[in-house]
């Protein structure tokens, strides 16, 4: 029976709010997580809420800065 193996076989993404997910799982990649955007984006949706704006109005997608990486060397 074949097995996959994380980080070479295939890949998985996480998002993260440190940088300590690397020290659990090597192979995994990882996107920091920015708070103060995320709390502004929260703030925004209430605040609209609140004003009676449409839920579809309220939603948003932020792009990652970029993906980390942390391979071993084979």
């Amino acid at each position: 029976m074949s097995r996959f193996r994380l980080g070479r076989d295939v890949d998985a993404v996480s998002k993260q709010s440190s940088d300590l997910l690397h020290l659990f799982r090597r192979e995994l990649l990882a996107v920091n997580e920015n708070f103060r955007l995320a709390g502004a984006e929260l703030a925004r949706s209430v605040l609209g809420w609140i004003g009676g704006a449409a839920p579809g109005s309220l939603q948003s997608l932020s792009k990652p800065t970029g993906v980390m990486a942390y391979r071993r060397p084979d």
